[in-house]
């Protein structure tokens, strides 16, 4: 809400509500194209065009993270959706899954959030204690900090 005094015969206060737009620290995207001819079969090509990404950086928190499932079998095309990417998000890592052509990409607005490999483990081990703790609902077959050595900084 914006307000702005207004002078006249009487002083007044008006105040002009705009709607806001929420912002996320996480978004993720795991959509298949069910398209076997266009070479990526997972996001479909509208999920990574220049104005798509915009929008999800407009609705993304400063430090957020955007999350992309990229299946991707031609090497050229590849390149062009990673370079898209980084036009975007400077931040790019990315995690390959064992016998798999999936990658998970972690997308960032600032480059200078910028973690070392030992820092993400140190932090994967933190996030891994805390969610270990009675009540939680992790997983104990993950072990999140051995997860993230296959993780490359594009």
């Amino acid at each position: 809400m914006r307000c702005q005094r207004v002078s006249g015969v009487r002083q007044s206060l008006v105040c002009f509500s705009f709607p806001v737009r929420p912002h996320y620290s996480v978004i993720m995207f795991d959509v298949d194209s069910k398209d076997p001819t266009l070479g990526m079969s997972c996001p479909p090509p509208a999920f990574v065009d220049q104005p798509f990404l915009q929008k999800v950086k407009s609705i993304l928190t400063p430090e957020g993270v955007f999350i992309l499932n990229l299946v991707c079998r031609d090497l050229g095309l590849k390149d062009s959706v990673l370079t898209g990417l980084k036009a975007v998000f400077p931040l790019l890592y990315v995690r390959r899954i064992e016998g798999e052509v999936n990658e998970i990409l972690f997308c960032q607005l600032h480059p200078e959030q910028k973690l070392s490999m030992p820092e993400l483990l140190e932090m994967a081990q933190a996030l891994e204690q805390t969610l270990r703790k009675p009540g939680r609902g992790w997983d104990d077959t993950y072990i999140l900090s051995e997860m993230l050595k296959t993780v490359k900084i594009v």
